[in-house]
């Protein structure tokens, strides 16, 4: 009776760590989405201002200048948007498996391994 009572205290352990893991991963998915919604509308509002500033011009030498700064500050921000999402996902996958550390903590890997 002692090795059911076990059994079924490590099943709610884990349950519970993958309900947690779950929540964390919603959450963490969320804010990744809305941070995604967010820089999209902001490039999308720079992109209008740029044609908009782009077709008021009247020589070619300013188009090519305005042309050229907006292409530099497009690719700085992509870059410094997919470094955000990055560390997003990164702290994301971290949070999500930390529910699972108590159960598999690193003296109980061992005591598993012994058993088997």
């Amino acid at each position: 009776m002692s090795d059911r009572n076990e059994a079924d205290r490590k099943f709610d352990e884990v349950a519970d760590a993958v309900l947690k893991s779950v929540a964390v991963l919603v959450t963490g998915m969320q804010a990744i989405g809305g941070e995604t919604v967010g820089y999209s509308k902001r490039s999308l509002k720079d992109a209008a201002a740029h044609f908009q500033a782009l077709g008021a011009t009247k020589d070619i030498e300013t188009m090519l200048e305005l042309q050229s700064g907006f292409a530099r500050s497009a690719c700085e921000g992509w870059a410094a948007e997919a470094i955000k999402l990055s560390d997003m996902y990164i702290s994301l996958a971290k949070s999500a498996c930390q529910p699972f550390e108590a159960p598999v903590a690193p003296g109980k890997a061992t005591e598993m391994a012994n058993a088997a």
